[in-house]
């Protein structure tokens, strides 16, 4: 059996999730050309594991299963394992949660492949604990069963994979495009459709969509926002139920990433700059139409969240905060009631409990309770200083783990953020972090001949930006021209835009890919349809069609790459507006403009 040293390779990589297995008995590779190699040139399949450093279970199987010297013995025998940061990587990810979803009908993370040297896989899941229990496959087992497999019938894994993978090319692939003609008209239709397919899926007891899990769902939100009076209802009452439920950090502002129940209650604990970025820009255009306090007041606290918690000491935002801190998930934001009592008194913590719905037996674990408001709207000015004790009391806890990496894509996600709250609330400030962020970003994550890249953390990463990064960058920028109308920011958006056609375009079909080079990937997919985060596809065509109106973008050439993406994906958009409501948000906008 072969063995590893006490520290990997993953010591030496950038990555905060990487570095957490640095010192796993695993003889982890990063995604790399070594790796690969090693791997054909040995004849190992690989075993690809990708997570982020914010995910609960990724920890839980990094201690149960990565951590275990028998499982670790038997995979550097049979394999060449590979450990994926998702964040840093999302072309991997996007190509193996397909794969995950073609074999099991769900994904996640952490993310687990087994595939052939070439990387095509052949079995795939997500969360496996180390012996079989709860109806799971233990990892051990799979390992073992895999290992064995390839070495005396390999044959047989090869083929899977084989199919397996032109299924994923196929996934990848639009066979059905839309026709040009008529195609301005159809645009709104196809969305007004769209908006009012997903109308029937929204939960008018709680707010959002569907049942538990509850995502925000921010790009179906915002497609709603741009409908009918019904459906901006929707809108505000579902922010109206996130801001008084636990999935919202009472005391110290911001939102957890999803939550675990119908009703907002119990969040998985993670805070993502995504999340908080996008539910800003929702929530300030909701605030700039209805002047909901409640709403402007969680935009306010949403940012303050950002900018104590988030932000590094050159304007640049951080990526995540673990669910976890103390070995236990929620531990940093769960209360007792003899936590609050301790810290208030009896006569306040009564008033406080009776607000925030805290109970001697609690909602969460060990009689702890994650707060929430028993009724929507602002919080009493007489429960404030309250809220203001248990922020500095829960300073003396054991603080989540913060994931410092800086990835473009986000950057300008809160960018936008930044602009539009300024805009409506008036705060300079909000303004002068946005602009200290371009700085950065312009400094740390551009390139000699104007490309961006993919992260920063301590010096610029290796990785070039992905589709994402210019499309958020590019939006982020030409909100932050339209509140200081300084010129730079509309030179920068017009360059980087240029640039994501020139290396992300696909001038045959439409559409943009994810990766500008496809290098050792199975496939180079496109990235066309929303999940947590908008598509950059649909923003792409919403910011050509802004550099167009503003005069910077050729007007023939803008509207054969509308046409030619909208009619690529419209007939999908159509089927599935879960997926495509951000493309759906930019085909109604540019169907008007087409018409």
């Amino acid at each position: 059996m072969q063995t590893t040293p006490a520290i990997n390779r993953l010591s030496l990589e950038q990555s905060p999730y990487l570095k957490q297995h640095a010192t796993n008995p695993v003889d982890w590779y990063p995604w790399s050309q070594e790796a690969l190699a090693k791997a054909e040139r040995e004849d190992k399949p690989l075993l690809i594991s990708v997570g982020y450093s914010a995910c609960h279970w990724c920890h839980v199987m990094a201690e149960e299963s990565f951590s275990d010297p028998e499982i670790a013995e038997l995979l550097n025998e049979y394999f060449v394992s590979i450990k994926v940061d998702r964040e840093e990587r999302p072309d991997i990810d996007l190509i193996y949660q397909e794969a995950c979803h073609l074999l099991t009908r769900s994904g996640g993370w952490p993310l687990t492949v087994f595939a052939t040297p070439s990387g095509k896989p052949f079995y795939a899941g997500t969360y496996f604990p180390p012996e079989t229990r709860w109806g799971r496959a233990g990892f051990k087992e799979l390992v073992e069963k895999f290992g064995e497999t390839y070495r005396t019938k390999k044959e047989e894994l090869v083929k899977l994979a084989d199919q397996l993978t032109d299924t994923i090319r196929e996934a990848f692939t639009v066979r059905n495009p839309a026709k040009r003609e008529g195609l301005g008209k159809r645009l709104r239709s196809v969305a007004r459709a769209g908006r009012n397919n997903l109308s029937r899926h929204l939960d008018w007891e709680n707010g959002g969509f569907g049942g538990a899990p509850k995502f925000p769902s921010v790009p179906c939100l915002e497609l709603f926002w741009a409908g009918d009076e019904e459906h901006r209802q929707g809108v505000v009452f579902t922010l109206e139920k996130m801001i008084a439920g636990g999935i919202y950090d009472q005391v110290g502002g911001g939102f957890h990433r999803y939550a675990k129940d119908e009703r907002w209650l119990i969040p998985h604990f993670e805070k993502m700059l995504y999340d908080n970025a996008l539910l800003v820009q929702l929530m300030s255009k909701v605030y700039q139409e209805t002047k909901y306090e409640m709403v402007g007041e969680a935009v306010k606290e949403t940012v303050q969240f950002v900018l104590r918690e988030m932000t590094g000491p050159n304007g640049e935002f951080y990526a995540s905060l673990d669910a976890d801190s103390a070995g236990r998930e929620g531990a940093y934001y769960v209360w007792s009631l003899a936590e609050i009592e301790e810290e208030l008194g009896a006569e306040e913590a009564a008033r406080f409990a009776d607000y925030f719905d805290v109970t001697s037996e609690g909602n969460f674990e060990d009689g702890k309770s994650v707060l929430s408001r028993k009724n929507r709207g602002l919080i009493p000015k007489d429960l404030e200083p309250a809220l203001e004790k248990l922020a500095k009391a829960r300073l003396n806890r054991e603080r989540p783990f913060r994931d410092e990496k800086v990835l473009t894509a986000w950057n300008g996600l809160m960018i936008s953020a930044l602009a539009l709250a300024s805009a409506v609330l008036g705060e300079p400030k909000y303004v002068e972090a946005a602009e200290k962020n371009v700085e950065f970003i312009l400094a740390n994550l551009t390139t000699e001949d104007g490309r961006l890249l993919r992260s920063f953390l301590d010096r610029p990463g290796r990785l070039p930006g992905y589709s994402e990064d210019y499309a958020f960058l590019v939006a982020g920028l030409l909100d932050l021209y339209e509140v200081t109308n300084k010129a730079l920011y509309l030179q920068q958006a017009l360059e980087f835009q240029e640039r994501l056609v020139a290396d992300f375009y696909d001038p045959e079909m439409g559409g943009f890919y994810l990766v500008s080079e496809p290098e050792d990937l199975i496939v180079r997919p496109k990235e066309n349809s929303d999940g947590t985060l908008p598509s950059a596809t649909g923003i792409a065509l919403l910011n050509l069609l802004r550099l167009r109106e503003a005069g910077k973008e050729p007007v023939v050439r803008s509207e054969a790459i509308l046409e030619d993406t909208l009619a690529l994906y419209l007939n999908s958009a159509a089927e599935n507006p879960w997926g495509y409501a951000t493309l759906l948000r930019a085909a109604e906008y540019i169907g008007i403009n087409l018409a």
